[in-house]
């Protein structure tokens, strides 16, 4: 999250790095801060609230969005990993488009 000097110019619903670096991080694992997973927030536009999510590297699964925190227990296998609330994409610019931004 960037630092600001005055907190009152800081919200939670902006993106905190732009469109064109999020697209940059989403497809740079290595400069993952949090690595192997990416924090991503989209707002529900029916309900207003924050949903939480991230991005997992791995090779089958990189154009997914979990739902849930980077604190999430994964499951003990890659099979398992369709127990996990998901949304699968095509691209990480339909990522985007349906609202996730890096957190």
């Amino acid at each position: 999250m960037p630092m600001f000097d005055d907190a009152s110019t800081y919200s939670p619903y902006k993106p905190a790095f732009g469109p064109e670096k999020d697209i940059i991080m989403m497809a740079t694992p290595g400069d993952w801060p949090c690595w192997p997973r990416l924090p991503l927030k989209r707002r529900n536009l029916s309900t207003g609230m924050m949903e939480t999510g991230y991005l997992l590297e791995l090779n089958n699964f990189m154009h997914v969005v979990f739902i849930g925190t980077i604190y999430d227990v994964l499951p003990d296998s890659v099979d398992k990993l369709g127990e996990v609330k998901q949304i699968k994409y095509n691209s990480f610019q339909a990522i985007q488009a349906d609202g996730w931004i890096v957190d």
